[in-house]
């Protein structure tokens, strides 16, 4: 089985930003365990630690984030408008 980072963004992923503690949080909607696993591998072999919930897969704090969104391009517009909002945001 082979997934793509942007590609999973693209489907998946979300982006929020907490303007008060101003610490940015990626996250990916995944219910399968072993999908979840196998992104949270796929990502901390990119340098990104991730956490696992019940829901999905998160990227948490500035400095992954922003790592997350110099690595990953979308190829939908207002996904990589959020990705340039990270970039920015640091």
């Amino acid at each position: 089985m082979f997934f793509s980072s942007a590609g999973l963004f693209d489907s998946d992923g979300n982006i929020k930003l907490n303007r008060i503690y101003r610490a940015p949080r990626i996250c990916f909607s995944i219910k399968n365990k072993k999908t979840q696993r196998l992104v949270s591998k796929m990502l901390n072999g990119l340098g990104i630690k991730t956490s696992m919930y019940s829901n999905g897969v998160w990227i948490n704090g500035r400095e992954k984030c922003y790592r997350f969104s110099k690595l990953i391009t979308s190829c939908i517009p207002h996904r990589e408008d959020r990705l340039i909002e990270v970039r920015n945001y640091v």
